[in-house]
């Protein structure tokens, strides 16, 4: 005869507590001693006790996180459209744990955003939020609005990622080493499109790859453009600068929609497969550049899984759930022409 599983009330005799401390102590909700808890968890693993996150989530109140994000067109399609599809996964997999997201689009630049987050912090309808973070005090303000009413928050764009989750590798660093092995013994220009002030990874990239790049390529220096927010004018100037600068080495830009500026503006201006290109990202539109020889190198981040682990991480710690191991790591690889194919053609893959 198949032997039954012990259950949350059997735990709960066998210590001689009630079941509301058992349950607490086994979700780390708090309201009971240390010694409570070990000697919980301690009986929890010698009878074999698991806990059903399904079954518990059914007992509890559902669980919403608000996603504040870019709508995926025009030139944030090139990033946002495999964002949503990592959020849209996660969430498909957690509603069985009673958890659901808004989908929200705006634009992260406007007075929208702005009254889209107030809204949500006064609202009450909501247990998380998933945003990209900021530096304009209107932002530092509505996160404290979060901070107050105790709802946790995760961003997308951060160097330091949510909970235990970490980079694989510092782009900025990759990058700097593509182009210090094409000009190991030149010295040179190097241009790089350092994406928005605002952002944090942005920055972070900037930083990494300057440092790198002094370490292992010191007879090239860098030149910093921040035409994030203007596509056309960056083109311009790109193309300016390709025409009159002789020693230019390469260009790296740091950001996704800036990638795919740089390759347009080095093909116009007639200097595909003659310097060294390196963007962020792989999508479908790149794979001409690939092609022709305009792109050099793309370091892909695997945009999906980070917005999937994003977004699994903050509802684990909301639903006091175990996230997959997969969002512990976010890959970033780099991607040539021998394997632009692929990675072009399979870019929502987590």
């Amino acid at each position: 005869m198949e032997k039954m599983q012990p259950t949350l009330k059997d735990l709960a005799q066998r210590l001689n507590l009630s079941v509301g401390t058992v349950q607490r102590a086994l979700n780390n909700k708090g309201g009971y001693r240390p010694e409570t808890q070990r000697r919980v968890l301690e009986e929890a693993e010698k009878i074999g006790y698991t806990v059903n996150a399904a079954a518990s989530a059914l007992r509890r109140p559902p669980i919403a996180i608000a996603v504040v994000l870019p709508e995926p067109v025009g030139n944030n399609k090139y990033f946002y459209q495999y964002v949503w599809q990592g959020v849209e996964l996660a969430c498909r997999e957690l509603a069985v744990y009673q958890i659901s997201f808004q989908k929200i689009f705006a634009n992260t630049h406007s007075d929208d955003f702005w009254d889209t987050l107030n809204r949500l912090s006064l609202s009450g309808d909501i247990q998380g939020l998933i945003t990209v973070s900021n530096r304009d005090a209107r932002f530092e303000a509505a996160m404290r609005q979060f901070q107050e009413k105790g709802i946790p928050y995760s961003f997308i764009n951060t160097g330091s990622t949510p909970h235990d989750m970490r980079f694989s590798v510092s782009t900025g660093c990759l990058a700097a080493d593509i182009l210090a092995l094409a000009h190991k013994n030149a010295g040179g220009q190097a241009l790089l499109l350092g994406g928005s002030y605002d952002n944090e990874l942005h920055r972070r990239r900037v930083l990494d790859f300057s440092e790198r790049l002094r370490e292992s390529c010191g007879q090239v220096s860098t030149l910093e453009i921040h035409e994030y927010h203007d596509l056309n004018k960056l083109r311009g100037t790109l193309i300016s600068m390709l025409k009159s600068l002789d020693t230019l080495s390469g260009i790296f830009s740091v950001s996704t929609r800036e990638t795919l500026c740089m390759c347009q503006a080095v093909a116009d201006a007639g200097f595909s497969g003659k310097i060294t290109t390196i963007g962020v990202d792989a999508f479908p539109e790149l794979l001409p550049y690939f092609q022709n020889g305009t792109l050099t190198a793309s370091i892909y981040h695997y945009p999906s899984r980070l917005a999937y682990s994003v977004f699994y991480q903050l509802a684990a710690q909301l639903a006091s759930i175990q996230a997959p191991s997969v969002t512990q790591l976010i890959p970033a690889v780099p991607v040539f022409l021998s394997s632009a194919d692929f990675f072009c053609k399979t870019e929502g893959i987590i």
